[in-house]
């Protein structure tokens, strides 16, 4: 599970860089407006292999996102 903040302008290119870096191994996205809806929360859920990519791509294309803390799963 990784955690990211932007600014609520940038959801669509997040979104964008999202799918476009991890297609098929992200497992779930959850978006939850914060501070007055100016900035929007981003909670993902990927496969392993792919953290270090979608990280490098958000940074790249918005140097302002806020990355939080990447936590493993827990198995059901």
């Amino acid at each position: 599970m990784m955690r990211i903040t932007v600014d609520a302008a940038s959801v669509a290119e997040l979104r964008r860089i999202i799918v476009g870096t991890c297609g098929d191994l992200m497992i779930y996205m959850r978006v939850k407006p914060v501070d007055h809806a100016s900035k929007m929360k981003f909670w993902l859920c990927l496969s392993k292999g792919s953290i270090d990519a979608v990280i490098g791509n958000i940074m790249r294309a918005l140097p302002q996102a806020e990355f939080g803390r990447i936590t493993p799963l827990l198995p059901a």
